[in-house]
């Protein structure tokens, strides 16, 4: 979208670890790093790059930076839902 493509690359949905074998704890502070980092990336355009766009190849739509920056954390929530649901399914 920076670099002024007009399409996004498409996600890739698998995952690069499994997630399931590991502690909840190292899950959520991988959470928390990921998200600090885009933070620190989106804080860090400037207002001409964040009105730039480029097409959602899912969507398809125009999305900004900050309209992906909305994105990307809704899915992070969905995420921290599911795995709080769990926690809940498994106290006694």
């Amino acid at each position: 979208m920076i670099a002024g493509v007009a399409q996004l690359s498409p996600a890739v949905f698998e995952p690069k670890k499994d997630y399931n074998g590991q502690d909840v704890k190292d899950v959520l502070r991988y959470f928390q790093e990921t998200r600090l980092n885009n933070i620190k990336r989106y804080t860090s355009l400037t207002e001409v790059e964040l009105t730039k766009s480029s097409m959602h190849p899912r969507l398809k739509v125009q999305i900004t930076p900050v309209d992906l920056a909305w994105f990307d954390a809704e899915h992070d929530d969905h995420h921290l839902v599911t795995i709080n649901n769990i926690l809940k399914s498994q106290k006694p």
